[in-house]
């Protein structure tokens, strides 16, 4: 995973030589902080990927329940890094569902072209039933969002709750993951780019 983290930073600063390439700092943080980002440090929490069977995270499941349990894995730490230090270098002000859905998207997108070779469910932060499952259910996902009437809402209850790490979406079927609009959001950013092949990821990141 150091290889990859390392091969991914690479990746970065090859597709936005612009910007900042972050020291990379692993610390212990008393089972706090999985990634942390300064202005020009990423920090890797590394009693927070121990496996997601510990029994550390048995013992803390009041602070962090068992669907969260999926990422705290060695082979998540270049993922998480990586778009922890997206997060923080490409911010959105849009308070728009639509618009944070493309945002996440983009982010999502941009994750995958600097670690090519890991595989979409851990990009996710997600098991392989679960990736499997919104591949299987994307137009449930569409007829979903659109008959609730969210993509154009502004409430931000509702945009966190569609957005953030869930034990699944709510209103859904139980075995759908948390975050499928951000899923969604990658289907569209990537339909782009495979339409658009010319573009560059800075000319995506650039896209109001």
């Amino acid at each position: 995973n150091a290889a990859d983290l390392t091969k991914g930073l690479q990746r970065y600063h090859h597709y936005f030589p612009n910007k900042i390439l972050p020291k990379v700092v692993t610390f212990y943080g008393g089972f706090n902080y999985p990634i942390v980002t300064t202005d020009s440090v990423l920090g890797i929490g590394l009693e927070m990927f121990l496996g997601k069977d510990s029994d550390f995270y048995m013992a803390l499941s009041h602070k962090y329940p068992p669907y969260m349990h999926q990422q705290f894995q060695a082979n998540h730490i270049a993922s998480l890094g990586l778009k922890g230090w997206l997060g923080t270098e490409f911010i959105l002000t849009s308070k728009n569902f639509l618009a944070q859905m493309v945002h996440q998207g983009k982010i999502q997108h941009v994750l995958s072209e600097l670690l090519p070779n890991t595989p979409d469910s851990i990009l996710m932060g997600y098991s392989k039933s679960q990736m499997e499952w919104c591949e299987n259910n994307e137009f449930l996902i569409w007829q979903f969002l659109i008959e609730k009437d969210l993509l154009y809402s502004t409430d931000q209850m509702l945009v966190m709750k569609y957005m953030n790490p869930a034990p699944n979406t709510r209103g859904m079927p139980l075995e759908s993951p948390g975050r499928v609009a951000c899923w969604i959001g990658w289907r569209i950013v990537s339909a782009y780019m495979n339409s658009h092949p010319n573009s560059s990821l800075n000319d995506l990141m650039q896209i109001k």
